[in-house]
Parts: structure tokens; sequence; C-alpha cells
């Protein structure tokens, strides 16, 4: 069993210690900076001050933004998926 390393990570502010065996030091503290500018982001466009709910509605973007790019994979697939239909059509067609 791998290791288990030890991260201190700073978000919003305040200092967190995460344990894990599965993410380098260097992939958790790049988690962390993105939190950190989505919480900056949130903070610039809304009147809240206290860092939980910035963090949540931080947290919240990311989700939506992490879903939007699902949807837009599966879109992409099932578009492909329909053009490789269509050219077997056209194949058939011609044979």
């Amino acid at each position: 069993m791998p290791e288990r390393e030890s991260t201190q990570i700073e978000i919003a502010g305040r200092t967190y210690t995460i344990v894990d065996d599965k993410w380098s030091p260097l992939y958790m503290k790049n988690l962390g900076q993105i939190l950190n500018e989505e919480i900056k982001s949130v903070e610039e466009h809304t009147r809240t001050v206290d860092s939980y709910k910035l963090m949540m509605l931080a947290a919240l973007r990311i989700i939506d933004k992490y879903l939007q790019l699902q949807e837009a994979k599966s879109g992409s697939s099932h578009a492909l998926e329909e053009e490789i239909k269509h050219l077997n059509n056209l194949i058939e067609e011609v044979i």
C-alpha cells in the first residue's frame, strides 16, 4: 500500500492539512489553487463575505462546469455516432 502523504494547502485564507495516498502534493496544491480562484471569482460577483458560503458557491460552480463538460462530451459522442450511422447508410446505398 502506498505511503500516505501529508500536504498543507491554503483555501480562503485557512490552512488545511490533507492526508492522501492517491494524489501527489503538487496535485493537491493545484486543486486548492483552482478552488481559491473560483472563490475569488464568486466573491467579486456577490456580496457574500462568509467564507463558508463562498466555498460552497465556488464548489457548486466547479461542479456545474464539470457537468457541462460531461454533457458536451456526451453530446459530441452522440453527434459522432449519428454521423457514423449516416455515413454507413450512404456506403450501403452505394454498395
